[in-house]
């Protein structure tokens, strides 16, 4: 069987920087068992090289897995994270079939031709995957080739992933800065840092020394190349309600080095994430707004080519003129209804304003550049004097009118109430950290494949897939709350005919909130996620059944066995009310053979006493001769007469029978008081 070692596989997957910021989600969904993750987690957090990283990680893998180890195995997880492109080049480039071995000295050599000791070096993907905790961090960097004139682009937003983490379901806000080279932006950047930090807590925040900042300086060289963020987010409090402020820094325009295209892609992707776009010119004129018309056709998407209802237009411009000067004008903010005070000519609607003597080009380049933004404004600022750089660090050095603008366009755009209105949306809706990844990612995904060639209809069907994807996932979050809350509220469960009729005013209800507003993409890309959306909520309509159809079986065993609970109760009583029957009558009965007992004791013994009274009436005959008769003087014609004489014995023994009787029914109510206090004890 073939074998590839983890050394070429690494190799390969280092390549695709997506996954490699990804590296977590990749890693967890090799399904492996997390013993080794804090390992793993350290080399993330240390090593300078994505090479080494992704050589863990399939180190671990291949460790785990053992002989299932294979390409096919891997390619399948690629698969499930949705990295078809790394997928299909690894499947292209290696067997299906081959198994993933660890490396050593012969395998190494007979795979790929190296020498063992042999490590590649860190790429420039590798040095920008390193996260920084101070001053700024290159998101998408110009990487310079030998050949003249040539360079390519960098997509690295590992640290903006990392930092939308962090801000989470807050809303978040992104003012990038852009304009030819040498005009001050990174300065400027800088004030909004030490604003953001440092206003709140009431200090100087216009001459605060920042540990590191976004570098700039006097000379002609460039020094930002690229987009650059602020390492960190810093945050607004608006009414108790934290928003997140990203501050993005951007390369200069038409240096000697980057071509049209990379200037291009540059700018693009800094409109595409930007809420706040700030266009940074020393002088306004048509060639400035020809080539900031130019470098939004990379993203005319965002109109479509033209004006209309579904273009995904950019927020808010700010065309921002520095060491302004023009006669009948102030410093200060114009747009559509706000001018500086005492102002009365619109600098904004000058600027904008078309009229019937003005070129075609002229009109056409003014309402491209309308189109492509929901409101756009103009500030004048003052010059900073004529100071050498090195005395220009601190605002004692620099003209007053200078120091006035700066503090006037700081506050003006970073106040509280301006951040709530610069907070980033997509289609109109205001969106959270996590769902701005979701956004970054597939658009830095886009310019990694296509190499910088990312067609329109390519950019905005991808946004609009999010944006419809984030929607459903709303809605079916809308209808599972609802349906929940109405299960809850009927927890015996509803008739199927009852159900299905909420389930459908729900339905219609929901997706008649997800058709409202924009149509995006025209009716057909509607109806496209409307079917998925009902597709959707028909999945999860069975689950919900499931548990009313559980809820209903449940109330029936309840009621059933409520049934047969009283149904025993019921026999309970009757058998209790029986035995009390039963058991009153035996005490009655007791009670009667008790009283009878008593009655007969009692009757017996009144028959002792009438013995011992009458004791002297137990007599017995006894024959005399008449001469023997009292007195002797009766004279009777016989010899003998009958005389009754007391007889003791006759007595005794009625009284021993009577005192008997008495015995015997002593015991007998004995016997029958004993019974009774049994019975009645029972």
């Amino acid at each position: 069987m073939a074998t590839v070692t983890e050394l070429d596989i690494a190799k390969l997957l280092r390549n695709d920087v997506r996954l490699v910021y990804e590296w977590e989600f990749f890693y967890h969904s090799l399904n492996l068992e997390l013993n080794d993750t804090p390992a793993i987690e350290r080399s993330w957090n240390s090593s300078r090289s994505s090479y080494s990283l992704m050589r863990n990680l399939i180190g671990q893998f291949v460790s785990e897995k053992g002989s299932n180890a294979t390409i096919e195995a891997l390619a399948k997880v690629l698969e499930a994270c949705q990295h078809n492109y790394i997928k299909d080049v690894l499947l292209e480039r290696f067997s299906p079939t081959a198994r993933i071995v660890p490396f050593d000295k012969d395998s190494l050599e007979g795979a790929t031709g190296q020498n063992a000791d042999t490590m590649p070096e860190d790429t420039e993907e590798d040095r920008q995957l390193q996260q920084k905790t101070s001053g700024s961090v290159t998101i998408l960097q110009l990487v310079d080739t030998k050949q003249a004139g040539k360079g390519r682009l960098l997509v690295c937003i590992n640290h903006l992933l990392h930092m939308l983490s962090l801000i989470g379901n807050r809303p978040v806000a992104i003012i990038s800065i852009n304009g030819k080279q040498r005009s001050g932006k990174s300065f400027l950047a800088n004030q909004f840092v030490r604003y953001l930090k440092y206003s709140e807590k009431g200090d100087n925040w216009l001459d605060k020394t920042l540990n590191s900042d976004f570098e700039w300086r006097g000379d002609l060289q460039r020094v930002t190349s690229g987009i650059q963020i602020w390492h960190e987010p810093l945050y607004v409090n608006v009414g108790g309600k934290e928003i997140a402020v990203i501050i993005m820094d951007t390369q200069g325009l038409h240096d000697q080095k980057t071509g049209a295209q990379e200037n291009a892609i540059i700018f693009g992707m800094s409109v595409l994430l930007s809420s706040v776009f700030i266009f940074n010119e020393k002088n306004v004129a048509d060639d400035s707004l020809q080539y900031l018309r130019s470098f939004l056709e990379f993203a005319k998407f965002a109109t479509g080519g033209s004006v209309s209802e579904d273009c995904l237009t950019f927020q808010k411009l700010i065309l921002l003129m520095r060491d302004f000067q023009a006669d009948g004008f102030t410093f200060g903010y114009y747009d559509d209804s706000n001018c500086p005070p005492n102002q009365v000519t619109n600098l904004k609607n000058k600027i904008f304003e078309l009229t019937s003597d003005m070129h075609p080009e002229a009109i056409e380049t003014r309402s491209a550049i309308q189109a492509c933004f929901e409101k756009v404004g103009v500030y004048a600022m003052s010059s900073p004097g004529k100071q050498l750089p090195n005395k220009f660090k601190e605002s004692r050095n620099w003209d007053p009118d200078f120091v006035y603008s700066i503090i006037d366009f700081v506050t003006t755009f970073f106040n509280p109430e301006a951040i709530k209105n610069s907070t980033r949306r997509v289609f109109g809706q205001e969106i959270t950290g996590n769902q701005l990844k979701e956004y970054a990612t597939k658009w830095a995904q886009l310019i990694q494949e296509a190499e910088g060639v990312i067609q329109s209809k390519t950019i905005f069907e991808s946004t609009a897939e999010l944006f419809y994807t984030n929607k459903i996932e709303q809605s079916l979050r809308e209808y599972r709350t609802t349906m929940n809350n109405h299960l809850e509220c009927n927890p015996a469960g509803l008739v199927a005919s009852d159900l299905n009729e909420f389930h459908d005013i729900l339905v219609n209800s929901i997706v008649a909130g997800f058709s409202s507003g924009k149509v995006l993409g025209g009716p057909s890309m509607l109806d496209k996620y409307k079917k998925k959306l009902l597709q959707s909520l028909n999945g999860v309509k069975d689950d919900f059944f499931s548990v009313n159809d559980a809820n209903v079986a449940a109330e029936q065993q309840r009621i059933l066995r409520e049934k047969e609970l009283i149904e025993a109760q019921q026999r309970e009583a009757e058998l209790q009310r029986q035995q009390q029957e039963t058991k009153q009558l035996a005490i009655a009965n007791a009670e009667s053979g008790h009283k009878r007992a008593l009655h007969e004791l009692g009757t017996a013994q009144g028959r002792v006493q009438q013995v011992m009274a009458n004791r002297h009436n137990y007599k017995r005959p006894v024959e005399k001769n008449k001469k023997h008769r009292l007195f002797g003087i009766i004279h009777t014609d016989t010899t003998y007469y009958t005389d009754w004489v007391y007889d003791h014995g006759q007595y005794l023994q009625a009284l021993q029978a009577a005192e008997a009787d008495v015995h015997r029914l002593q015991q007998v109510v004995n016997e029958a008081e004993y019974q009774l206090n049994v019975t009645r004890n029972s």
